[in-house]
């Protein structure tokens, strides 16, 4: 995959690996015949040297040298920490109670309107 001089804006989706983090692209590609545009998804591995990245950042990642089998890119920059406190309070619909009964609050990252179909919270990031 490559991107316009090796950078691109990525959200963090996951953080398993020390000082490895999971990333999600998004980009539109054009259908030729149809002269459509289809927006595309990819998930990269990219490497976080000072390892502060957590789901829901977003990040500017660069192009490098391979370090791994998976890994090609290196966290350039973090755009915005994700807070999870303040998006709830401008969120409410997000929070959920498990039962009727407790006080215990769980945020999903995805509301569910029909089992099968899923809106996820975070919108597409585009790159130019």
């Amino acid at each position: 995959m490559s991107f316009r001089q090796g950078f691109a804006e990525a959200l963090v989706v996951s953080k398993r690996l020390p000082k490895t983090v999971t990333v999600a692209v998004w980009r539109k590609h054009l259908n030729k015949k149809y002269k459509v545009f289809k927006t595309v998804k990819s998930t990269l591995m990219v490497h976080d040297e000072m390892d502060e990245c957590v789901p829901g950042d977003r990040v500017v990642i660069k192009q490098c040298r391979p370090m791994s089998k998976q890994k090609r890119f290196t966290v350039f920059d973090i755009i915005k920490k994700y807070k999870p406190a303040e998006f709830l309070q401008n969120h409410p619909e997000y929070l959920s109670t498990r039962s009727e009964g407790s006080d215990v609050r769980c945020c999903s990252l995805f509301v569910s309107s029909s089992l099968s179909s899923l809106t996820p919270l975070f919108e597409p990031i585009f790159f130019t």
